[in-house]
C-alpha cells in the first residue's frame, strides 16, 4: 500500500509538469561602434564601443518557456559597461530582464527570461562597453536551461550551439576627438548661458547639452553643430520640467561615426522667478485682426499657451507657442461679433495665467 501510494505521489508531481522542446542559441559576438559599423577585435582604451549578441530560438515551433532559462555575459577583465549605458533600454528587454554585476574580476551581465521568446526568434543584444585596462581578454557568452520559475520543463533541442566567445585586446587610447577645456554655466532672468572651450576637435559632429535634477538622469536641453571652433556659446529657457534649486549640466560631444565623450558636469541654480509683466493692444479693437501681447520687465521665454474666451467661458480659440527672447508677440482673432472677452495667457515656466478682458466694439 506505501508502495502505491509513493508511486501516485510521482504519478501526480510528473503529471503537474509538461515538456517542450525549443532550441536556444547563441551566435558568435561582435564589436561595432556605436552606429553599427564594424570594427574588429582591437579596442582603445576609453572607446565606447557596442557588444552585439545574436540571441536565437532555432525552434520553428515551440516558444522558449519564460523562466526555464537565462543568459549570461562576462565581459572579461578588461571590458566594463559604458557609465552612460541603461540596462533598461536593451533592446530586448520586452522578454529579458538585464542585470550587472562584478563577478570574479568582470563584468557579468546577466538576463533572466520573463516572458516566452518565441518560435523562430532572431534578434541581437546590443551593449555599450568600454575598455578599462590594456592587454588581452574574453568575453564569454551562455543561453543556460535553468527551468526555475517555471512549470513548463524546456528540453534542448541542441545543447551544442549554447554558448560563444570572443578573444579581444585593449590598445593604448587613440587622440579623442575633443578635449573640453572649459564649461561655463550661468542663470541669466530665466534662462541658461552655457559656454563651453574646446581642443583637438576632430571628426566632431555636434554637440548635446544635457541636464539633469539629480545628477544621474540627463535629458538634451539641446544642441550645437561642431564647427571646428574654440568657443562655443548656447542658450536656453528654464521650463517647469528643469526648474530646479540645482540643475546639472555637461556637454555631450558626438563623433561622426557615433562615438561620444562627456564634459566635467557643471551645477547652476534653476529657479525661474520671473518678473515679467505682460500687456495687451490695443484694447478695445475695431476692425483688427490681431492683438498684441508686450511683455515688459523682461522678454518672453519659454512655451506660452494663448487662449480666447467669451464672458461664459466658452473657447473660441487657442494657440500654442514657443518663443526664445522676444518682446511681444501677435494673437490672431477669429470672425467675433461685438462685446467683451477674455485673453488668458499661460506660461509652462511659471504655471500662472495672466487674464485680460478684451472689448470688441
Amino acid at each position: 500500500m506505501k508502495k502505491f501510494c509513493a508511486f501516485l505521489l510521482l504519478f501526480i508531481s510528473f503529471k503537474s509538469y509538461s515538456q517542450v522542446i525549443a532550441d536556444p542559441s547563441i551566435d558568435q559576438v561582435s564589436f561595432t561602434n556605436i552606429s553599427g559599423s564594424v570594427i574588429g577585435d582591437t579596442l582603445p582604451l576609453g572607446y565606447v564601443a557596442q557588444l552585439n549578441v545574436p540571441i536565437t530560438n532555432l525552434s520553428t515551433v515551440n516558444a522558449i518557456p519564460a523562466g526555464s532559462c537565462k543568459i549570461k555575459i562576462g565581459l572579461g577583465s578588461k571590458l566594463i559597461l559604458d557609465p552612460a549605458f541603461n540596462l533598461n533600454l536593451v533592446n530586448t528587454s520586452q522578454y529579458f530582464e538585464w542585470t550587472a554585476e562584478l563577478n570574479s574580476g568582470q563584468v557579468q551581465l546577466t538576463g533572466d527570461l520573463k516572458f516566452d521568446l518565441p518560435a523562430n526568434f532572431s534578434e541581437v543584444a546590443k551593449f555599450n562597453v568600454q575598455g578599462s585596462i590594456l592587454e588581452y581578454s574574453t568575453t564569454t557568452t551562455n543561453f543556460l536551461i535553468t527551468n526555475h520559475n517555471t512549470q513548463v520543463i524546456l528540453s534542448d533541442g541542441n545543447p551544442a550551439n549554447n554558448s560563444s566567445f570572443r578573444l579581444y585586446r585593449i590598445i593604448p587610447a587613440i587622440t579623442t576627438p575633443v578635449n573640453f577645456t572649459s564649461v561655463v554655466a550661468l542663470k541669466k532672468d530665466c534662462n541658461i548661458d552655457v559656454a563651453f572651450s574646446t581642443e583637438n576637435e576632430l571628426n566632431v559632429n555636434y554637440f548635446d547639452i544635457e541636464t539633469s535634477k539629480d545628477g544621474i538622469h540627463f535629458t538634451k536641453a539641446g544642441s550645437v553643430n561642431a564647427a571646428n571652433r574654440t568657443n562655443y556659446k548656447f542658450n536656453f529657457p528654464i521650463t517647469a520640467s528643469i526648474s530646479s534649486a540645482i540643475l546639472y549640466l555637461r556637454v555631450k560631444s558626438v563623433d561622426n561615426d557615433g562615438s561620444y565623450e562627456f564634459s566635467i558636469i557643471r551645477a547652476v541654480n534653476a529657479e525661474c522667478k520671473s518678473k515679467v509683466s505682460l500687456g495687451i493692444y490695443p484694447n478695445p479693437v475695431a476692425n483688427q485682426q490681431y492683438v498684441t501681447i508686450k511683455a515688459s520687465g523682461g522678454l518672453l521665454n519659454g512655451k506660452y499657451r494663448a487662449s480666447l474666451y467669451d464672458v461664459a467661458g466658452k473657447l473660441i480659440s487657442m494657440k500654442e507657442l514657443s518663443l526664445s527672447n522676444q518682446p511681444s508677440f501677435n494673437y490672431l482673432l477669429e470672425e467675433i461679433a461685438a462685446g467683451h472677452y477674455l485673453i488668458k495667457i499661460e506660461n509652462e515656466a511659471d504655471g500662472q495665467p495672466v487674464i485680460f478682458e478684451l472689448h470688441k466694439l
